[in-house]
């Protein structure tokens, strides 16, 4: 038996509010739409809950089931944390945090979705090993803090 995973799927409240957030802020690309559900490049799929809900629960039942959130994260990455962060300011979106460091030396930004869902965008993990060498920490200290093999950390490096 073969298992592959395809897509997550994101229920959401109004798909056309949820489209303009991830295509336009976000910048994600529609690999196919299929009206109430949308599934972007890279596997990440939006849709409209009370459809959704119908078809897993059958037509009079869903509606008072409850969906979760701040249950789930949706992880981005970027190498222009700054740019991304100016871009969302302008859009008058607000962060639950702020860019800063993880404790494993990653900066990131969280924020939330149309639907209350956590977004977080983090530079990219060879970055973070880049920035960490660049400001002067030795190769054994930053596998430390990341939790990665000396060896990973060497191959980031080269």
């Amino acid at each position: 038996m073969s298992i592959v995973f395809v897509a997550a799927v994101v229920f959401v409240n109004n798909i056309s509010t949820s489209r303009e957030f991830y295509e336009n802020i976000l910048g994600m690309r529609v690999e196919m739409d299929n009206g109430p559900n949308i599934l972007y490049e890279g596997g990440l799929s939006l849709w409209q809950e009370d459809r959704a809900l119908s078809i897993i629960y059958g037509t009079d039942t869903g509606k008072d089931m409850p969906l979760g959130r701040n249950n789930i994260e949706l992880y981005f990455e970027s190498g222009e944390l700054e740019a991304v962060k100016a871009q969302l300011e302008k859009r008058g979106i607000g962060f639950i945090q702020d860019i800063h460091d993880e404790p494993w030396g990653q900066r990131s930004l969280r924020f939330t979705d149309p639907d209350g869902h956590i977004v977080e965008i983090a530079e990219p993990m060879p970055a973070t090993v880049k920035r960490l060498a660049e400001e002067g920490m030795p190769v054994r200290e930053i596998a430390d803090k990341t939790s990665m093999p000396r060896e990973t950390v060497l191959k980031m490096l080269d």
